[in-house]
């Protein structure tokens, strides 16, 4: 074979070699793959707004009712309740509501505002923001459905009110630790301007209760400036033996200010 037709196949060669190899790269860099295709079938999520008054403008616009879920970052089962909400049946229901997400941290105030305990908290909010539902913990993806569906009658405010003044304070005392969010705050309410009476058993209560009456009655406690100012409930850590002895010690100075008739028996809570 001569030098040339040499020359001129192995130009040939060379050529079609390099084609290949472009199809072959172009094919690469166009054809899905698996992870990619799983990717693009999965149906996008509802967006969640980070702020209640932000949520509130649209429910307005919207004429329609607010969802709020209430977590944090720590959170284990929070972050289980949002591997519930993303199934679908679950974003279909959802898609009819406003959607707010709130940080039990970082959105502190707005979650005050909601007699938030323990979390995962969910609450439901008509078009003004007044809370009209509220659950606490965790919720699988069916039991989220019926929970949305749910028509029967929230607790009026003022029944909850009506239903706290009734009650004695000791019988008060017990009410936060109730289920109804509304209920807990009214009871907190009534309990405000009763520090000597009922302030040896809100602490006890703290110092004995469980994630949620430890939160309804921090507050009193700070309120009546308990010496509560370094124990977090959020932070078990923080609820150390010497702490509540401190505490203990500033319920002895009330119960020696009362006449002993006067002061109150323990009362243990438990949730109604």
């Amino acid at each position: 074979m001569s030098i040339a037709k040499r020359g001129v196949l192995s130009l040939t060669v060379g050529l079609g070699l390099m084609l290949g190899g472009w199809a072959l790269a172009s094919g690469e860099e166009t054809a899905p793959t698996k992870k990619e295709e799983a990717a693009e079938a999965k149906p996008k999520l509802l967006p969640w707004h980070p702020s209640l008054s932000v949520g509130i403008q649209e429910a307005r616009k919207r004429k329609v009712g607010i969802v709020v879920k209430v977590g944090a970052e720590w959170c284990g089962w929070c972050h289980k309740l949002d591997a519930e909400i993303e199934h679908p049946e679950v974003q279909a229901e959802l898609a009819k509501w406003v959607l707010v997400r709130l940080d039990a941290d970082e959105d502190a105030e707005d979650v005050r505002k909601l007699s938030v305990g323990p979390i995962p908290a969910l609450r439901i909010l008509d078009v003004s923001g007044r809370p009209t539902r509220s659950q606490d913990g965790f919720l699988t993806a069916d039991e989220f459905i019926a929970w949305l569906l749910d028509r029967s009658a929230p607790v009026d405010e003022s029944l909850a009110l009506e239903e706290v003044g009734t009650r004695s304070l000791s019988q008060v005392v017990q009410l936060l630790g109730h289920r109804d969010a509304k209920i807990r705050e009214a009871a907190r309410q009534r309990l405000i301007p009763e520090k000597s009476a009922a302030g040896p058993q809100v602490a006890h209560a703290f110092t004995r209760g469980t994630l949620a009456v430890r939160l309804a009655t921090l507050e009193l406690l700070t309120n009546w400036k308990a010496p509560v100012q370094d124990l977090d409930p959020w932070r078990p850590e923080t609820i150390t033996v010497a702490r509540l002895n401190h505490l203990e010690g500033w319920i002895e100075q009330l119960e020696a200010a009362l006449p002993r008739e006067d002061r109150p028996l323990e009362v243990p809570i438990s949730p109604e």
